[in-house]
């Protein structure tokens, strides 16, 4: 019995890592295809739109829950009460703790994304210097507005009494956020085929446009990436740190 449960865990760790490994490989194809598709319009950098507007929405749904977390429902508050820390120390250190987790999600979607962009457009070195700041502040914001939404929300929750209430909100929030989502990525452009091939025509960077519409800090930082070296690269890069030391 003992020979059988010490096998368990390695069977268990085999077939989750297969499970990524064969996620990540379906998701770099996906980048592939989508590149040479819009690629063929000359607007190869969507997928950089697309990959940094869906780890922006991952980071403000799965933010609510983690600061409600371990902001709320952290049991560490015996523990660092009688340490001489100072309360904004410890605000900071568990808001690390909330960042690290959502960096972890960011790489899975991001560095992906990243990379083929990189790789398939021939990205030059200020390219690849400029994906760590990126990267770095891509969850600043929506992280901000999922901590306030907490806020908000544990003002009308008593913590310790409504749990049930509690998972029911943060679940309701959770589907009615991705429902937001699904619906303006549907109709944020133009309806007709013929207004839709126009507009791909004659806008500039049309597709990243119409992903980041509604969210333009996604299309800050895909343009910080996509236009590297140059003046417009600059000022988006610029206008994404501001916006974010800000938040």
């Amino acid at each position: 019995m003992q020979k059988k449960r010490l096998w368990e865990p390695i069977v268990i760790a085999l077939g989750v890592g297969s499970g990524v490994i064969g996620l990540g490989v379906g998701y770099v194809s996906l980048l592939n295809a989508m590149y040479s598709n819009a690629q063929a319009l000359g607007q190869g950098n969507m997928i950089l739109t697309l990959a940094i507007a869906a780890g922006q929405v991952f980071v403000m749904i799965l933010g609510l829950f983690w600061v409600i977390s371990v902001f709320y429902f952290s049991r560490d508050a015996s523990i660092l009460t009688p340490l001489p820390l100072p309360a904004s120390t410890v605000v900071l250190a568990r808001f690390g703790v909330v960042l690290a987790n959502e960096y972890i999600t960011l790489a899975l979607i991001l560095l992906p994304a990243f990379c083929v962009y990189g790789t398939r457009s021939g990205a030059g070195l200020l390219y690849w210097i400029t994906c760590i700041p990126v990267f770095l502040l891509t969850p600043v914001i929506p992280l901000a507005i999922a901590a306030a939404a907490a806020i908000v929300l544990m003002r009308f929750v008593n913590v310790r009494k409504s749990r049930t209430l509690l998972m029911f909100l943060g679940t309701a929030v959770f589907f009615g956020i991705y429902l937001w989502f699904q619906y303006f990525i549907m109709h944020q452009g133009p309806q007709s085929e013929a207004d839709m091939l126009s507009y791909l025509m004659t806008v500039q960077d049309s597709l990243s446009r119409s992903v980041a519409m509604r969210f333009p800090p996604s299309l800050w930082a895909s343009f910080s990436l996509s236009k590297a070296g140059t003046t417009a690269g600059l000022g988006n890069l610029l206008l994404l740190i501001a916006v974010s030391a800000g938040a």
